[in-house]
């Protein structure tokens, strides 16, 4: 769920903008006639809105506590940059 990962900062926009992305997508259900699709979007809107806050932030404490600042194993250039620059397989990238 995106409001237990996300940093804080990055957090609050993205959790606005996806429930106005959510009444937008319902609405634009409802105007189509699709009111299954409607009741779904609309249903999962609600249910974030509702759920125990508290739960949500002692959840959200408890991931983020065990992250680290860089995790191992990511690749942090361009793939396809790489490719360009003969890196033909995914043994030949740099992997920190």
């Amino acid at each position: 769920m995106l409001y237990k990962n996300l940093p804080r900062g990055t957090m609050q926009f993205i959790v606005v903008i996806r429930l106005w992305l959510n009444a937008l997508s319902a609405l634009a259900y409802l105007l189509c006639g699709q009111r299954e699709n409607w009741q779904a979007v609309w249903q999962a809107h609600r249910e974030f809105l509702n759920m125990k806050r508290e739960n949500l932030r002692e959840s959200r404490r408890r991931i983020q506590s065990t992250r680290t600042a860089r995790p191992k194993g990511i690749y942090s250039g361009s793939i396809l940059i790489a490719r360009l620059f003969g890196r033909r397989r995914f043994d030949d990238l740099k992997i920190t």
